[in-house]
């Protein structure tokens, strides 16, 4: 049974942090210093060591409020929370923990997998016999790929997973394997880890297959109840009375509603501090004894040294089974085995860090801010605890990167200047003779490096070095090791494959003229369902940029033809994930855009609203209905009448939410000079409009 010390803060922040000792020499250690945390002095100062540490984060960043709570062994000796909420704060506050909601799904496949309903390197189709693709190297997929992000499936899940509460629809995950049925694999199967969603909402989907029950369902049976987790829910049973944490920006500073995450295995479950450090309790040594050792032993494994990764060093992120990291920064220096999980949605962020064999677990959740700060904030309240039990932790410093003096660059590092891609778009890089290197993104600050010695490029702050590594999979990539330092929390590391080297792509000169065309026009999405997240957060609309200086591409896409255009990046870690899949199509005389599972429309499809514009009826097909904004129509407010489920949005010319039906329901809005009208619902709905001078 949980025990929670008699000693409560109130702090906005949810921390659990488990620890663990991953050599014979730490366990000695760990052994060695036995002391307990029952004298309440030492309990008192933990609490206030968190608590201003959480008040000042809330303070200097981006965040609405902070959770947490520390545990040792089965024992909570600090829980609290800072920052502001509808309703006051406490500690059963409910927050979304996004991807930390991942942990459940590799629990739940190795609890099935000691009960031999299934094995962990059998392909999945044996399982799931209606998955398929539109590639045969599916076959080769098994459920330790779907765990250690190795499956080489692009990635993103679907496009409406996240909606707003009051309507929760499971279409989207009802049809996830439909979806993957049209889709090709991105790289073979376990030829490196790449951070995958799509990974988990197929575990999900194996997990219910093999156990007989809804992944809610099974997760409740063997993990919620058993560990008295009360305050943690799905979108499934979640509670319309719970007391959940909300999000408020800083402009419009109002709260934004709650929503919900589909994809629960993914990044679907809510929870609060107190219950996550209950549920840290699985991955101890002498913890809740719901998984066995050899599973537990196997899910702290270095599964990321099975493929292609960077050479070892100080990081942040390396994948377990289920886990970011399974040698965390800075407890590796310690000899202590760490093991951390980070979760973000856009507007609640999580971070649970274990050391399994210390028995002991911090998690931090938060409306605002980001995984990586509620990570280092987690880390720093771990360290503390260490020192307080006994464990040396002052040798740990912060560390930099060397410069050698007076060393000259060979002059063959400059072949690796060019154009490098990552999932997300691309740099140019330059190298200098005299061994000066620049990193040139777009909309950003160029970066330069000087070389440093050893084939390395060091920033001038010395936190940052460059290197290029030829793989053995024939392609170069931009190795970048950093060392970040937060005033409040300590440094962090991260050792990371960032971009993968371009190749040259010539296009006929059709091709070329086709994609010229729709050089600088943009496409909106329409498949989104009205009450979709995104469009609350904004809808910036995809853009076509093809270049005359390196031509061939769209961003990180190899342009194929003249109506498609592919990602082919292979980058572990980060930086290769949800890669795309462009096609065009025409259809009744508009064009559209798919990219994987969404669809956009073409902005030279769209036409302007008018003062005429009496009524909107959605289509057959479902898809939503865009007006663009001109002169002709500022000034004026538009008075709409709502079907049932439907919804419009009104965005400027930044395509900044304006006015969101959903959210601010029938507010009077005046219509920007430029931007754009948005109109979603069931199919045949029908939008009354009358204009009225303002």
């Amino acid at each position: 049974m949980l025990r929670t010390q008699q000693l409560k803060t109130k702090t906005t922040i949810l921390l659990v942090a488990l620890c663990a000792a991953l050599s014979g020499a730490a366990h000695a250690q760990t052994m060695a210093h036995t002391a307990t945390f029952q004298d309440s002095r030492t309990t008192l100062a933990l609490d206030r060591f968190a608590k201003t540490l959480a008040e000042n984060l809330v303070q200097s960043s981006d965040y609405t409020s902070v959770q947490y709570a520390l545990i040792d062994l089965d024992t909570i000796l600090v829980s609290g929370q800072v920052g502001e909420n509808v309703k006051p704060l406490n500690h059963e506050t409910v927050y979304g923990i996004g991807s930390v909601s991942k942990m459940f799904a590799a629990a739940s496949v190795m609890k099935l997998a000691e009960t031999n309903a299934l094995n962990l390197d059998t392909p999945i189709y044996r399982y799931l016999p209606d998955f398929t693709m539109a590639d045969p190297r599916y076959k080769r997929i098994t459920a330790r790929m779907l765990l250690n992000h190795s499956a080489g499936l692009r990635g993103d899940d679907y496009v409406n997973d996240a909606l707003i509460s009051g309507d929760n629809s499971t279409d989207g995950y009802d049809n996830f394997l439909t979806i993957l049925s049209t889709q090709e694999l991105n790289a073979d199967p376990g030829a490196y880890s790449v951070y995958c969603n799509s990974c988990f909402t197929l575990s999900e989907k194996l997990v219910e297959r093999v156990s007989g029950k809804s992944f809610t369902q099974y997760i409740t049976d063997t993990f919620l109840r058993p560990l008295r987790m009360t305050h943690s829910s799905t979108p499934e049973n979640t509670s319309a009375t719970a007391d959940y944490a909300y999000f408020k920006p800083e402009d419009p500073s109002t709260y934004w509603p709650w929503i919900h995450y589909n994809v629960i295995a993914s990044g679907g479950i809510n929870s609060t501090a107190e219950d996550m450090a209950s549920f840290a309790r699985v991955f101890m040594q002498n913890g809740a004894g719901i998984l066995s050792e050899d599973s537990l032993a196997q899910m702290q494994a270095a599964e990321y040294r099975r493929g292609l990764w960077p050479a070892e060093a100080d990081d942040s992120g390396n994948y377990g089974l289920g886990w970011d990291s399974v040698k965390l920064y800075p407890f590796n220096d310690l000899r202590i085995q760490a093991l951390a999980k980070g979760g973000d949605i856009t507007s609640h962020h999580a971070s649970l860090v274990v050391l399994p064999q210390q028995n002991m677990a911090a998690v931090v959740l938060s409306t605002g801010g980001s995984s990586s700060l509620n990570q280092q904030l987690a880390t720093k309240l771990l360290l503390q605890a260490l020192a307080t039990k006994g464990i040396a932790t002052t040798s740990l410093v912060e560390k930099s990167f060397p410069v050698l003096a007076g060393v000259i660059m060979p002059q063959q590092l400059a072949s690796y200047a060019g154009e490098y891609a990552h999932s997300d778009g691309r740099l140019t890089i330059t190298i200098s003779q005299a061994g000066e290197l620049n990193v040139d993104v777009p909309d950003a600050d160029m970066q330069s490096f000087q070389y440093a010695g050893n084939q390395g490029f060091v920033s001038p702050d010395r936190s940052t070095r460059i290197e290029f590594v030829d793989a053995a999979n024939g392609r170069t990539y931009l190795w970048v090791r950093r060392y970040g330092t937060h005033p409040l929390l300590g440094q962090e590391a991260t050792s990371e494959f960032q971009a993968q080297k371009l190749q040259p792509n010539p296009l006929n000169a059709s091709t070329k003229a086709a994609w010229a065309a729709r050089n600088g026009v943009r496409y909106y999405p329409v498949k989104l369902v009205y009450n979709s997240e995104r469009f609350l957060t904004g809808l910036p609309p995809e853009e076509v940029q093809v270049t005359k200086d390196f031509e061939g591409y769209w961003g990180a896409k190899r342009i194929r033809d003249a109506k498609s255009a592919v990602s082919e990046v292979q980058i572990p870690g980060q930086a290769g994930r949800e890669t795309q899949l462009a096609t065009f199509e025409t259809r009744g005389g508009k064009e559209y855009l798919h990219l994987n599972d969404d669809v956009l429309i073409s902005q030279q499809s769209i036409t302007a609203l008018t003062l005429d514009t009496q009524h909107v009826e959605i289509a057959a097909d479902g898809l939503a209905t865009w007006f663009g904004l001109t002169p002709a129509t500022a000034g004026y407010e538009p008075q709409i009448t709502v079907p049932d489920k439907g919804a419009y949005a009104i965005y400027d010319g930044e395509a900044n939410t304006l006015h969101y039906s959903v959210v601010d329901g029938a507010t009077p809005i005046t219509l920007p000079e430029q931007g754009a009208l948005v109109f979603a619902g069931l199919p045949g709905s029908t939008f009354q409009i009358r204009m009225v001078k303002r």
